[in-house]
């Protein structure tokens, strides 16, 4: 009999979670109906090590992923990092395989990743991502053809309501050049503050757009230090709605002032609404929302998010968007790129709350 003084308490890590039978049975199920989606479109697996060499992940996502990345060092002091997207290892495959895997690319992967992350309902700090991209398809038309994929996945694993959100990087662009803010930290400060939009409210996001606030745990949130007149106008902008896709990207041009980025950005919107029409994807299901920003530094175009209307406070359940430029961080030569990922996990935690998920318990048919 073990001494009681020897005993190991069994717990389990702040963001980390045991996943019992009826989970794992659950999961398998949703993975399996995700995974056949993927291959209707094309897509073929691939996989990746869990960890990377540090110099690969750091800087690729931007500061405040830098600040979440799980740091180690191999046997031989090379420092590495755990992957916190399946996206980066992406773009370095392209480039390191550029004989075996020739663009067109459409691959799928699924898998952990893990970030340093502060967890709430359905958000850990090890979470796994069933991740869809292609690479080098330059047109809007294959961004239209992953938020089709992504209805028709959310259909597969039953999920009761769905929207697609859409927005354009280069609208935001076009909106901060036009308040005068071109230095590239100050717009990314901007960017993250907007994609908190949802999370915090916009009186919080006045707030960290001028001096900081504090938030609910007592810590101070810097903020950007623009003034009145740029805060509302910025307000202004991610306010603006429509009751169609084509109504949003009309009030948006009134919002903008004229310039090359911001004609280019419409155009490609109202493009995307055209294939989003035509490939039969309704209104109610892919909406055009101009608060969308997504906090991931290397998206350079239309981006994407999955919501669950009747579960707000889960958030979106996946994400993604155009990154045309992350391959060159390996690469002496652009490879245009699309993709986006569904957070399995908390994906899962919403449905289940949404009861939408058949906890059986054993694989056994009765």
């Amino acid at each position: 009999m073990s001494d009681k003084n020897t005993l190991v308490e069994p717990r389990t890590l702040k963001g980390f979670q045991d996943l019992l039978p009826e989970d794992v049975i659950a999961r398998k199920t949703a993975v399996a109906g995700i995974e056949a989606v993927f291959a209707k479109y094309g897509f073929v697996p691939l996989e990746t090590p869990a960890l990377e060499h540090l110099d690969v992940l750091l800087g690729a996502g931007g500061e405040e992923t830098n600040k979440e990345l799980f740091r180690l060092e191999t046997p031989e002091e090379e420092p590495i990092a755990l992957r916190f997207d399946h996206t980066v290892p992406f773009a370095r495959l392209l480039a390191q395989y550029p004989d075996r895997l020739k663009v067109p690319v459409r691959r799928w992967a699924v898998g952990p990743v893990w970030r340093a992350d502060k967890p709430d309902p359905g958000r850990f700090r090890e979470f796994t991502q069933l991740d869809v991209d292609v690479a080098g398809a330059q047109t809007v038309a294959v961004d239209a053809e992953l938020v089709a994929l992504m209805c028709e996945a959310m259909t597969a694993v039953g999920a009761p309501r769905f929207a697609v959100l859409i927005n354009n990087r280069r609208l935001i662009d076009a909106l901060l050049e036009g308040c005068g803010i071109d230095d590239a930290p100050r717009q990314k400060h901007v960017l993250r503050v907007i994609d908190k939009l949802a999370k915090v409210g916009v009186d919080a996001i006045r707030l960290e757009l001028g001096e900081g606030r504090v938030d609910a745990s007592g810590d101070l949130i810097p903020g950007v230090h623009l003034d009145a007149g740029t805060i509302e106008r910025i307000l202004g902008f991610i306010a603006v709605n429509g009751a169609t896709r084509a109504a949003v990207v009309d009030a948006v041009e009134q919002a903008l002032p004229e310039s090359a980025t911001a004609t280019e950005a419409l155009a490609e919107m109202r493009e995307l609404d055209a294939c989003l029409t035509a490939l039969g994807i309704g209104q109610e299901q892919a909406l055009f929302q101009p608060s969308l920003a997504r906090g991931l530094d290397y998206y350079t175009g239309p981006v994407f998010e999955i919501t669950l209307p009747d579960a707000p406070e889960f958030g979106s359940v996946g994400g993604g968007g155009r990154y045309n430029q992350l391959v060159e961080r390996f690469l002496d030569r652009p490879i245009p790129c699309t993709g986006f990922s569904i957070g399995l996990d908390r994906l899962m935690a919403a449905l289940k709350h949404l009861g939408a998920v058949d906890e059986a318990k054993s694989t056994t048919q009765a």
